[in-house]
């Protein structure tokens, strides 16, 4: 995330002109590709990290018992932990999308 905030910083510094410029559709190109880049890695990268968060905490909740005299024990999760990873993940997308709205009005305008 830091290198890609780093070329897109340079990218939008005008005191720095691009060796590319005679080549003005890769420059166009690379104007779109690597804020996308961007902003793909920032958004994965901490929805990731709330999957991993709810996966051990799905992980840690099993616990073994012996059902109706069996020899080997049962082994059971709470599988609704599973399900808040899901709306976990789902309120992460929504405050990304709209903090990304939010700074696109006031900050970007584009």
């Amino acid at each position: 995330m830091a290198v890609f905030s780093f070329i897109c910083r340079l990218n939008l510094d005008k005191n720095h002109t691009s060796p590319l410029l005679y080549r003005n559709h890769i420059v166009t190109f690379v104007s779109f590709i690597v804020p996308a880049i961007l902003l793909i890695t920032l958004y994965n990268t901490f929805r990731l990290e709330i999957s991993v968060y709810w996966n051990q905490l799905y992980i840690g909740s099993e616990i073994s018992a012996v059902v109706h005299d069996q020899l080997k024990p049962d082994h059971f999760r709470n599988d609704d932990l599973l399900k808040f990873k899901s709306i976990w993940i789902i309120n992460y997308s929504l405050l990304f999308l709209s903090s990304l709205s939010y700074v696109n009005y006031k900050k970007i305008r584009n």
